[in-house]
């Protein structure tokens, strides 16, 4: 269901490799996982029916965190959450960290992050 208020303009920012993190551009592709011009990382998020509605923005120095677009309003989708769960369903806490169970584990795993740390676990499940 999309949302029926206008959508903020989202970030926007270039597929490529996280070399510190052994993250390949391929699998930040298959999760939506962009870095802007700036630095900034961008990872998309997605409501119940696929589209991208939301982004989480990682700033690097300093560390913090802030969202783009309807991530408050609408059913998020599990980041990297696809139609098909493959083999054993890992979640995990953040988006970096889904992607990095993903490429130590060459895909054998469904790898996603909850959308905002420990305290919505239960909330993201219950989606």
């Amino acid at each position: 269901m999309t949302n029926s208020r206008p959508l903020t303009s989202l970030p926007t920012g270039e597929v490529q490799a996280i070399p510190d993190r052994k993250i390949t551009e391929e699998t930040c592709r298959k999760y939506g996982y962009k870095v802007a011009t700036d630095g900034r990382h961008l990872a998309e998020y997605r409501n119940q029916s696929g589209e991208h509605v939301a982004t989480h923005i990682r700033y690097l120095n300093p560390k913090r965190f802030s969202w783009v677009g309807h991530s408050k309003d609408v059913q998020l989708q599990l980041f990297g959450q696809q139609p098909e769960i493959k083999g054993t369903l890992v979640i995990t806490e953040g988006e970096l960290d889904a992607m990095s169970v993903h490429e130590a584990c060459n895909g054998a795993y469904t790898a996603v992050s909850i959308t905002s740390g420990t305290g919505s676990v239960k909330k993201d499940i219950a989606k």
